[in-house]
């Protein structure tokens, strides 16, 4: 999105493209599941495994969830793992798209995750840092989302303005970006994040 994302929305966008002329077949899914024991007992909550990044977590928001999420079609998810060069960390990056025209693909609905085992805080930090940069109108905290999270209006490549949310649940960083700007979209960005949240 903004400078330190854009390598991961033109991964995702030309992926689309060499897809959507190669035929491949597109990934959805309804979810993660989270494992459980069979030997929990009501004392205690079954703990979900640390997350990794896998083209898995792509799979933490369906087509049609993306789409509503998007208020567009999404008829393609696309990964691609790279590095975040100014985090200095490795990133997952799950492109929502439209491919219906293959010359003009749109990236609906961008998902980053970024893990990071040292000081996550002040990587969190760096990166809201980062996002004001390039923010078209200030960035606002959120509340009761993870252990931190913030968001607004980001200008992104080619001048496209994104509603961006992005979050700190433990050493998770979770950027979740809607090509749309209008009244509603921080709050359907804001309930993409608690989504995928839950399910990873």
């Amino acid at each position: 999105m903004y400078n330190r994302r854009a390598a991961g929305i033109l991964v995702g966008v030309l992926s689309s493209i060499l897809l959507a002329s190669c035929g491949a077949s597109s990934g959805s899914s309804s979810g993660l599941g989270t494992p459980t024991s069979s030997l929990s007992t009501a004392t205690s909550a079954p703990t979900k495994p640390p997350v990794t990044l896998s083209a898995q977590l792509c799979q933490a928001v369906s087509q049609s969830e993306a789409s509503q999420a998007a208020s567009g079609p999404v008829n393609r998810v696309l990964d691609a793992h790279d590095q975040d060069e100014e985090l200095g960390l490795d990133r997952l990056t799950c492109t929502y798209a439209d491919v219906s025209n293959p010359q003009r693909p749109v990236a609906r609905v961008i998902t980053l995750f970024v893990i990071a085992d040292q000081n996550s805080t002040a990587v969190f930090a760096k990166a809201k840092q980062s996002a004001s940069s390039n923010a078209v109108s200030a960035l606002h905290d959120i509340s009761g989302l993870g252990d931190a999270a913030f968001g607004g209006r980001i200008l992104g490549s080619s001048d496209q303005v994104y509603t961006a949310v992005e979050v700190l649940q433990g050493n998770l960083l979770l950027g979740v970006y809607l090509n749309r700007d209008d009244a509603g979209a921080l709050d359907a960005a804001k309930q993409a994040a608690l989504l995928i949240l839950t399910r990873v």
